[in-house]
């Protein structure tokens, strides 16, 4: 039964995502859409149209979408973002991971600040000016196990529900998760982090929390 429900949670994780409010901006020309906005941390300004601010993160925003969509992602202490809003989602992206597998993909989004990871649903992973070398590295490493989660959440899902597979190896490779017995312990642990929480955002954020062990250089 766990097994079932695991993989029709793989199925509708896709279609969910969470936001804390919806805003409408609406402009002439281009593709008007809903388009979901997440970031580490929250509560980045998001700003377009001639430094017009949208909103803040989490948000859901209606904006329009065309081929030279701009918008800026800015918050006090970190070092400006911009996302580019394509007129189409990357189905090329997905294309190869289906056809190429796992690892023809990895190097296309491992240290992205800026992903869409679903069709109109971005996250935004800030980076820290004036941080140190140490806290650089680490926020390149948990950036690449983020974008991992965020890309391959349900195909993640899938392993947790039968118990192994490429993608959980290598999530397990992304967070040092290192041995027979860890493997175990980790995967029920892993398996109530998903089932907990309901959109995608929240599940990478809580297995972070978890598992992500920050590592200062000696």
């Amino acid at each position: 039964m766990k097994k079932v429900g695991f993989l029709f949670l793989a199925l509708v994780l896709p279609l969910a995502y969470g936001c804390a409010s919806i805003v409408s901006l609406v402009t002439e020309g281009g593709i008007d859409k809903e388009i979901s906005f997440n970031s580490d941390p929250p509560g980045v300004e998001l700003y377009t149209f001639g430094n017009y601010k949208i909103g803040e993160t989490p948000l859901t925003a209606k904006v329009e979408r065309r081929k030279y969509t701009q918008i800026v992602a800015k918050k006090e202490g970190y070092e400006d973002q911009t996302i580019y809003l394509r007129d189409r989602f990357n189905y090329w992206f997905w294309g190869n991971i289906i056809l190429g597998g796992l690892f023809g993909s990895t190097t296309d989004f491992t240290d992205d600040a800026v992903v869409e990871f679903d069709p109109d649903q971005y996250f935004i992973t800030m980076k820290q000016k004036n941080a140190s070398r140490e806290e650089r590295l680490f926020q390149y490493s948990k950036r690449q196990a983020r974008n991992f989660l965020l890309y391959s959440h349900a195909q993640i899902a899938k392993d947790l529900a039968v118990g192994e597979g490429e993608y959980l190896s290598t999530l397990y490779k992304y967070l040092e998760i290192d041995g027979k017995d860890i493997h175990s312990k980790s995967l029920g642990e892993l398996r109530e982090l998903y089932g907990n929480n309901t959109d995608i955002p929240s599940i990478a954020e809580a297995v972070l929390s978890q598992f992500y062990k920050k590592k200062v250089a000696s």
